[in-house]
């Protein structure tokens, strides 16, 4: 496995000068890419032949505890597993040993010019036989909600949305974050969080936000404009005590 130890700046930090969930998901997304080069699964070449990106399926993340501003963690991303078409990563953010949260991640490898995913008996085959695997958690997905009150919507602007073309991961996470109040009362700790993504959201697309908060737990639908379902989330905020 290989690591990464990083400074927390202050631009990474939210208005109560604590590291935003959003900035531990990118943490873990990088780290999850650092491993996967380390393992050399494939060669450039390859990848580009088959025009391979990874997409990020859904992910739950759960934080033990805050984070400021010039302290120093560390980032360890688990080598992958295998279950049907997703790899399984699982990423562990520590502070001298102190752990702060942990994210398990699912990604689909896809075809970015066709837009369609690719199988794992398309890729295993290109892959070393000496690459590693692990066991994995089993993360299941989220119902789907329904009858949810409309919170907010937007257009979803070039400059949010990543190399592959769509709203990127940690986006949604500020949003929900921005929508639900995770900042506007005294500081909060993201006691869990999970993101399901159905049908990715692109430039220009329409993000139509359905959800409602009870206590420190929210329930959250992105929607299409055709009425497909983009993401369902649910999330659980907690007080942070003296």
């Amino acid at each position: 496995m290989v690591h990464l130890d990083h400074e927390i700046c202050s631009y990474e930090t939210d208005i109560h000068g604590l590291i935003r969930p959003s900035q531990l998901l990118r943490y873990s997304m990088h780290m999850s890419q650092v491993q996967q080069d380390s393992e050399r699964l494939f060669t450039p070449e390859t990848a580009e032949q088959m025009h391979l990106g990874w997409m990020l399926a859904r992910f739950k993340y759960t934080q033990h505890a805050t984070a400021h501003r010039g302290e120093k963690l560390r980032i360890v991303c688990s080598p992958r597993s295998v279950q049907l078409a997703y790899y399984i990563r699982e990423a562990r953010i520590t502070r001298g040993g102190e752990e702060i949260a942990d994210v398990s991640m699912v990604w689909i490898p896809v075809d970015l010019e066709a837009r369609r995913i690719l199988r794992v008996s398309e890729l295993e085959q290109v892959f070393s036989e000496s690459a590693p695997k692990t066991e994995h958690k089993d993360l299941r997905r989220l119902p789907l909600p329904k009858g949810l009150p409309e919170q907010t919507s937007l257009n979803i602007p070039y400059s949010l949305c990543d190399s592959n073309g769509h709203f990127s991961s940690a986006n949604y996470v500020d949003l929900l974050c921005d929508v639900f109040g995770f900042w506007r009362e005294s500081p909060m700790r993201m006691e869990s969080m999970q993101l399901d993504y159905h049908a990715e959201f692109r430039p220009e697309e329409r993000l139509t936000l359905f959800g409602a908060r009870e206590g420190g737990i929210v329930t959250a639908r992105g929607v299409h404009d055709d009425g497909k379902t983009g993401f369902v989330a649910s999330l659980r905020f907690a007080e942070i005590e003296d």
